[in-house]
């Protein structure tokens, strides 16, 4: 499990998403890049999240294929800075994802009755980024200069004069 995000809906209780997250990208499909054309042809990026979900999701089982994603159904022990907080099960992609093929970032499936949870929560990172409908997004990431800092150290690299 890669991370527990915590919930603060309003007017609503809060809850914990028990998150797995998935950083293969959608940048090559069978070697092929997703190119500005085929990022903008509807019908081929429908084509692309459609296989990509059944490369992920069995149908017939109604379950994900690989131990890999289906962990994270596998209900962790809450962090002790929420220990009564419910739990959710959220599969997050870098890939474009959905079981029909949709431009839909954000889905969710109802899933076998032997899991701790009745629902699994998915985000496609890649869709979410392409509806923006923008070719740069800023990031504001204090901590990366500290982060590039530490991994330099851990794993110095040598660089041309």
């Amino acid at each position: 499990m890669d991370r527990w995000i915590q919930i603060r809906p309003v007017n609503k209780p809060p809850f914990l998403f028990q998150t797995e997250v998935k950083s293969w990208t959608g940048h090559a499909i069978g070697g092929q890049p997703i190119t500005p054309e085929i990022a903008l042809n509807n019908s081929r990026m429908k084509e692309i999240r459609t296989a990509l979900w059944h490369e992920v999701w069995h149908e017939a089982r109604n379950r994900p294929r690989k131990q890999s994603v289906g962990k994270v159904l596998t209900r962790m022990e809450n962090p002790s800075e929420a220990p009564k907080l419910p739990v959710r099960p959220l599969l997050i992609f870098w890939w474009p994802i959905h079981p029909q093929g949709q431009p839909e970032s954000w889905f969710e499936r109802d899933i076998e009755r032997n899991s701790d949870f009745k629902k699994l929560y998915f985000f496609s990172a890649s869709t979410y980024l392409r509806s923006l409908g923008t070719d740069h997004i800023i990031l504001e990431v204090p901590k990366l200069a500290a982060r590039l800092k530490w991994l330099q150290r851990i794993c110095p690299t040598t660089r041309a004069a």
